[in-house]
């Protein structure tokens, strides 16, 4: 999903990370086909057995695929209206949305299900009376977060970020980091310092975010930006669901989501940009390095005997920990005066464009070239006897 979406200008994190997949490939003299069925995938692979290397899917893929054959629950939720509602399905093929007719607002989330003998062709993992199936080694889980999301283990789930260096995982082996790189598309927009606006850009994709509990930056009256603004001469920005949209904290004005271009324009016209719990792991403050914009990162959890010990520190973004100011500002959560200290700070210090070692263009094509060499065969045997079973059906991305 998440590769096919990134070729239409997707600007998830999981779009954005496929994207830079796709030219690390590329720019390693590979091949990629972006399929969208099973059966697409099916015949591809089936016509070029011996020139695909690698098959990288979503981890909800995955475990639908290892379910496949057997029942399955799926649950559906009302997003608008806070409903939900379960369903058994054999076999879960493609991801919808629909909206009931007879509900003015309601938009339901689920899967459209497709007889499972309509299928010709029992799933596509090579088996015991079905040889011509990819092998289970040659499949990789796309997966954003930091769980194992498959059947081999955490070295075939792949990661965005090297999550067994966050100090939250507790010494979690992680994943494979594959990890991504901005460089390519945030530095065609460095603006020089003196174009910049005295201006913080608020990285949050929902209004409702700076209205709930998640808000790290939350003061009894919520005027703290409407004071900063007043007494900096700042401005505060975000670009959260639809322009004009309004939340209770005061001082924000918000200019709604933007086309990828115009959103890096508006960051780079800033001095910072502020993190407030929600997203985690974006690469949003990664942008904002990139283009010489400072990052505020609110910490949610601390030693509270020793609150500078950062091996302690659990974030909005843990990937940034190692960076310090004036790069990047960690401020505990509800900390308002050192909140503002930061924001001063920022706005009369600039920084040039960084980008963190791990986040290179060269440092991603080799982690991808890692991915292509490894003998994944071999190191798949041990796990493989338990697994003759598992068949799985969906794939995204073909990897020549």
């Amino acid at each position: 999903m998440h590769f096919g979406n990134s070729l239409g200008g997707g600007v998830s994190g999981e779009d954005i990370w496929a994207r830079s997949s796709i030219d690390a490939f590329r720019e390693l003299g590979r091949t990629v086909l972006i399929s969208y069925t099973l059966l697409e995938t099916l015949d591809i692979y089936q016509a070029i057995p011996k020139l695909i290397s690698r098959v990288i899917i979503d981890r909800i893929e995955v475990d639908q695929c290892v379910g496949y054959g057997r029942p399955a629950k799926l649950r559906l939720e009302d997003f608008a209206k806070g409903r939900a509602r379960n369903m058994t399905d054999e076999e879960m093929l493609r991801w919808e949305l629909q909206s009931e007719a007879a509900e003015e607002g309601s938009s339901w989330g689920f899967k459209v299900l497709e007889n499972q003998d309509a299928f010709e062709r029992g799933g596509c993992i090579r088996r015991e009376g079905y040889p011509q199936g990819i092998p289970l080694w040659k499949i990789f889980s796309f997966h954003f977060w930091q769980g194992p999301g498959h059947p081999l283990g955490r070295n075939w789930t792949l990661s965005p970020e090297d999550y067994k260096k966050h100090p939250c995982q507790n010494g979690s082996p992680g994943n494979f980091y594959l990890g991504y790189s901005v460089e390519k598309y945030c530095q065609r927009f460095v603006d020089p310092p003196e174009q910049r606006l005295h201006r913080a850009y608020i990285l949050a994709k929902y209004v409702h975010i700076l209205d709930s509990d998640e808000f790290a930056w939350d003061s009894p009256n919520k005027t703290l930006f409407a004071d900063l603004s007043e007494k900096y001469n700042i401005s505060f920005v975000a670009g959260a669901d639809h322009q004009g949209d309004v939340s209770i904290q005061k001082g924000i004005a918000n200019m709604g989501r933007m086309p990828e271009d115009e959103f890096y324009k508006e960051l780079a016209l800033g001095r910072l940009v502020v993190g407030v719990g929600m997203p985690m792991i974006s690469p949003t403050p990664y942008d904002a390095l990139c283009l010489g914009v400072p990052f505020l990162n609110p910490l949610w959890r601390w030693d509270e005997k020793n609150p500078a010990d950062s091996s302690a520190w659990c974030s909005n973004h843990s990937g940034l920990l190692e960076v310090g100011a004036p790069y990047v500002y960690h401020v505990r959560k509800r900390d308002l005066a050192h909140f503002e200290e930061a924001v001063a700070a920022a706005m009369e210090r600039t920084i040039d464009p960084y980008i963190p070692p791990h986040m290179t263009a060269d440092a991603n094509r080799k982690r991808h070239q890692e991915l292509l060499e490894r003998d994944w065969e071999s190191e798949s045997v041990p796990f493989m006897a338990a697994l003759q079973d598992d068949r799985f059906q969906m794939v995204r991305c073909v990897v020549l």
